[in-house]
């Protein structure tokens, strides 16, 4: 599904795969593009590079925790 036609994007940070697979599902059925991250780190590194309408954020992620994320993106943004 091409940008244009997208109801929005999401990043949806999550480690449990079962989870993330049926959230992100969900939100793709619905017309979001979703990215998706396992941990933190990785969590963070999308957040600053692209531009999303939507972040779900874990609190308890490997590497580094949620609200950890959450501060540096307040820094960042």
């Amino acid at each position: 599904m091409k940008r244009e036609h997208q109801a929005g994007l999401i990043l949806l940070v999550e480690d449990n795969r079962s989870l993330s697979e049926v959230v992100g599902e969900y939100f793709e059925n619905k017309g979001f593009g979703v990215d998706y991250a396992g941990d933190g780190m990785d969590g963070y590194r999308l957040a600053v590079q692209n531009s999303y309408d939507v972040i779900i954020l874990d609190l308890n992620l490997p590497r580094m925790d949620g609200l950890q994320v959450c501060r540096l993106m307040h820094r960042h943004f």
